[in-house]
């Protein structure tokens, strides 16, 4: 698998003899399986290339504690590129750039899966409607996607409604006036739904 992005012989070998080799090589899998395109599966390889190198130094060759050592790698990784940069800012992302293809190669490796790490916002009508996810599950028999999709709609309407003076509500209440068709009317059916219930 490894041939189709490095074309040197030599430069496979070399990812082949690093400790996290065939962990590497089955995220790699995972990535063209997924769809990643060409250029993101090569750098990834490289954030995973020299994490193994420095979780080695470190006297660390099992999974299980190479999964303490991604935040500081990662930490370490930016302040090297603050470093190399000098005076430019450094990205805002660069830190889940490099964090986040060494976390999903863990978690393919120790629980076979790479699952989302994404924490999910909280149901701004919970109090006044708290059975409306419920009721979109068993009675409307919508998908997971869809009721994301409703939450998302929802937390938008609670922001508007929010009587506080805070810039982010100010923002959605400008915002909303210049919403197309498209993002308006999905957003009616949840609140629709939503006042229907109550």
């Amino acid at each position: 698998m490894l041939e189709k992005y490095f074309l040197k012989p030599s430069t496979v070998d070399r990812i082949r003899a690093y400790w996290l080799a065939p962990e590497i090589e089955r995220y790699v899998e995972w990535m063209q399986a997924q769809g990643y395109a060409d250029r993101s599966i090569l750098h990834r390889v490289t954030y995973l290339c020299h994490f193994a190198d420095f979780t080695s130094r470190r006297g660390t060759i099992d999974l299980s504690s190479a999964v303490a050592l991604v935040v500081e790698f990662a930490s370490c990784w930016v302040a090297r590129d603050r470093t190399i940069a000098g005076s430019k800012p450094p990205r805002p992302k660069l830190l889940y750039e490099v964090r986040n293809p060494i976390r999903q190669m863990l978690c393919l490796a120790l629980e076979g899966r790479i699952t989302a790490n994404r924490r999910q916002k909280p149901y701004s009508f919970g109090a006044e409607a708290p059975e409306f996810l419920q009721y979109l599950r068993t009675e409307r028999g919508l998908r997971e996607s869809t009721i994301l999709h409703y939450l998302h709609s929802l937390n938008r309407f609670g922001n508007y409604l929010n009587p506080s003076p805070s810039p982010r509500s100010e923002n959605c209440r400008q915002r909303c006036w210049h919403l197309s068709s498209s993002t308006v009317l999905p957003a009616w059916h949840a609140i629709r739904g939503l006042l229907q219930l109550m």
